[in-house]
């Protein structure tokens, strides 16, 4: 039995059902993230964190809240980032998976050189 669950999506196709991992949408979520200029994911092993940098969940009505804990680099505006990395996560997901996030937390641990 996987440990990862599974979100079926509905009326996704005429050949059956799809269901994907939340192991799935945190891997694009990654990705999307390394993709914006001046944010560090953190690494999941360090000392100061004690979950995964990214982290989903889908809540009993189908909703999905993804958490997302990052490192700005020194010299960009954090809010400018906060709200591209929220906009930029939300288009790969509606782009790869047709699946729109409810909310998308975004906590910034610190500011690195």
């Amino acid at each position: 039995m996987s440990k990862y669950k599974y979100h079926l999506i509905k009326n996704f196709t005429t050949n059956g059902n799809l269901g994907i991992s939340t192991k799935a949408i945190s891997e694009i979520t990654t990705t999307a993230i390394k993709e914006v200029e001046g944010v560090i994911i953190p690494d999941s092993h360090s000392v100061l964190f004690k979950t995964e940098p990214v982290s989903c969940r889908f809540n009993g009505k189908g909703d999905l809240f993804i958490n997302i804990f990052i490192r700005v680099k020194y010299g960009y505006n954090v809010g400018e980032i906060c709200n591209y990395l929220q906009e930029k996560v939300e288009q790969v997901l509606m782009f790869t998976t047709e699946i729109r996030p409810k909310k998308i937390h975004i906590k910034v641990d610190d500011v690195k050189s």
